[in-house]
């Protein structure tokens, strides 16, 4: 039904309503987000590894060029005191190295060479052979960054003439330190870089996640039937057109479906106005109960007078329902009214109806009918049954029989055949005709209703009025289904003779 414009926002559908196919597959702002996310933290990581190797090449570099300049003063230091003797010279490294452990850091060193003579600082504890094999190896190449032991130095020299002086630092206690000083600047580094990526999100949940939410939500209700459904207030020109143009799809489907409405409801008045509106069948009391499963139906009743006098009854039921069905119920009226213009015999007439009904419909298009005849004698009446679901005849003396098929549906082929059955009748007896919409009524669970069940509401209805007793059937019909729709139209007639 046509819905009035509205521009507030719109929720989406329940997600169980959702295809399992699309209910497993994630939002977008779902998968923006994570994608967005974790491009923020692998740059936050590679900022992290970036800043600390180049803090820890600052720092190496800074700390090998201080143990440079202290080399280099150091080696003026000995070249004045090596003519005092090997004694004064180990006096001097052990008390710089001393002055160095107290003002800068532990882990300092100091080696000496002077020709072929090697001296060390005695006070750092550090193995002698370990040091003189690392500062070998750092002479032979280069590095000034070399393990001795279980532990790596830094070595700083200064050489003139046949004076070499090395200054060793260990580095392991650096490492740590540039660790520590990483670890302070990560914390601000990851304050920031959450901070950022929140005000991310919420920009990508305002201006991209909830207006496709909004707008899934419309779609959702347009697909439910909510049609002229509008919704408006995007601040982007994309998100602005595509609302424009499913807002332009809701009116147009809008103003679809209240033509095809209107045109239904017409349809509706036009086969109301064909049915009988107060049937005549001689002297027997005739009750009704039609009720469409849409607006418009496939069951078709009427009662129609013949040449002789003779009054026919008809209860036709067009395979589908909706309009194909009503427009192949109508045709069969159409068809009936002229066969009774011009023959009296019922099996003329069920002939005749259906070797037009067969040339004039499309292949597959079939009715089930019922047609009684009650002669001007009124003491019998004559029965053919096309395929129909067996009308139930009620004796006054509370006997049941069924009138069962006697040939194929109409609009099968043009050569079918069927036999006439006649029933005396009584004042009192009654005959019960309805349509498959009756007995294939399902409830919620898939149960059907059933024969069973219209028989014994008749059985113990004997003393009803047919109004009622079609009242009684349509309710329990109405019961059993319960919340299950109705999948079919519903006719029934019950005649008392």
């Amino acid at each position: 039904m046509s819905q009035s414009a509205n521009t507030g926002s719109v929720q989406p559908v329940d997600d169980e309503c959702m295809p399992p196919s699309i209910r497993s597959q994630r939002s977008i702002s779902i998968r923006v987000q994570t994608t967005l996310n974790g491009i923020c933290l692998l740059l936050l990581f590679l900022l992290i590894a970036v800043d600390y190797q180049q803090e820890t090449g600052r720092r190496l570099t800074s700390a090998q060029i201080g143990l440079q300049e202290e080399a280099a003063i150091l080696e003026v230091g000995v070249r004045q005191l090596r003519n005092l003797g090997t004694d004064a010279l180990q006096r001097l490294l052990d008390q710089v190295c001393l002055r160095m452990e107290e003002t800068h850091s532990a882990g300092h060193h100091l080696v000496l060479r002077i020709g072929d003579l090697a001296l060390q600082a005695q006070s750092t504890g550090l193995n002698a052979a370990d040091m003189l094999n690392a500062i070998d190896s750092a002479d032979s190449t280069g590095e000034y960054i070399i393990p001795a032991g279980d532990h790596r130095l830094i070595i700083g020299v200064s050489k003139r003439g046949d004076v070499s002086v090395y200054i060793c630092e260990i580095i392991d206690d650096l490492h740590d330190e540039i660790v520590g000083d990483s670890l302070r600047r990560l914390g601000g580094t990851v304050t920031l870089g959450l901070i950022a990526t929140l005000i991310l999100n919420v920009t990508l949940l305002r201006i991209v996640a909830r207006p496709l939410e909004r707008l899934v939500g419309q779609v959702d209700e347009i697909s439910a039937g909510q049609f002229g459904q509008e919704i408006n207030g995007f601040r982007s020109r994309e998100l602005s057109h595509l609302s424009h143009a499913i807002n332009e799809m809701s009116r147009s489907l809008a103003e679809s479906d209240r033509q095809r409405q209107a045109q239904l409801a017409k349809a509706r008045r036009i086969q109301q106005h064909l049915q009988p509106s107060d049937p005549v069948f001689g002297n027997a009391r005739f009750a009704v109960c039609y009720e469409p499963a849409e607006e418009v139906a496939g069951d078709l009743y009427d009662v129609l007078s013949l040449p002789d006098g003779s009054s026919l009854a008809v209860l036709a039921d067009a395979t589908g329902h909706g309009i194909p069905a009503a427009m192949t119920a109508t045709l069969l009226k159409a068809l009936l009214a002229e066969a009774c213009e011009r023959f009296c015999d019922l099996l003329e007439i069920v002939s005749h109806v259906n070797g037009r009904f067969t040339e004039l419909t499309l292949p597959g298009d079939f009715a089930s009918a019922i047609l009684i005849r009650l002669p001007p004698d009124k003491s019998t009446i004559q029965v053919i049954n096309a395929g129909h679901d067996a009308a139930l005849f009620s004796s006054r003396d509370g006997a049941l029989r069924e009138c069962q098929s006697s040939g194929l549906l109409l609009g099968i082929t043009d050569e079918s055949r069927w036999s006439v059955e006649e029933v005396a009748i009584g004042t009192g007896d009654r005959l019960l005709m309805f349509t498959d919409g009756v007995t294939e009524t399902f409830d919620v669970s898939r149960r059907m209703f059933g024969r069973d069940r219209v028989q014994k509401i008749l059985e113990t209805s004997m003393a009803l009025p047919p109004e009622q007793i079609l009242a009684t059937i349509a309710s329990s019909l109405v019961s059993f289904r319960g919340d299950a729709p109705q999948a079919d139209d519903v006719t029934m007639i019950l005649i008392e003779f």
